[in-house]
């Protein structure tokens, strides 16, 4: 996925049966030779919806601080 400044996505994933947790990638895919090659935040935020549970126990919410061509694995419970 790409992203422009502010701009927020919201991608619907199926859990495979057994599941326990996930890794996320994030890559920032700017290059060092870029304008701005500042860090960047990016906030992952994930919920699982589960049948008769509050969805606030099943949220996780990441701040990710990218350079250009750096890449961070996250794993979500």
């Amino acid at each position: 996925l790409n992203f422009t400044p502010a701009e927020v996505k919201r991608n619907f994933l199926s859990v495979p049966q057994g599941a326990t947790w996930m890794d996320v990638t994030v890559r920032d895919t700017r290059t060092e030779q870029d304008k701005d090659a500042s860090s960047r935040l990016t906030v992952l935020h994930t919920v699982q919806l589960l049948p008769h549970a509050a969805y606030k126990s099943n949220e996780h919410q990441r701040y990710l601080n990218l350079l250009p061509g750096q890449a961070t694995v996250t794993s979500i419970p």
